[in-house]
């Protein structure tokens, strides 16, 4: 089979399936910008979290109010 006889074979089915082809295009380029959308978030709140534990400081103490004497 030459080239141009696969091109005359493959063309019309093409143009038949413009819409399923479209749809399937659409959904992998929402699909991808969703991991992104959702990588970008958590990354950005990982540095949020990670910046509001740094800045608490050395003398925070997360155990203060749990470890306490029992009473005798």
């Amino acid at each position: 089979m030459n080239p141009a006889e696969a091109v005359k074979i493959a063309f019309p089915i093409l143009v038949g399936k413009q819409v399923a082809l479209g749809a399937d295009f659409a959904g992998v380029v929402i699909g991808v910008a969703a991991v992104i959308a959702v990588v970008t978030f958590v990354n950005g709140i990982n540095g949020y979290v990670a910046t509001k534990i740094f800045n608490l400081g050395a003398t925070f103490s997360l155990f203060s109010g749990i470890l306490r004497p029992l009473p005798m």
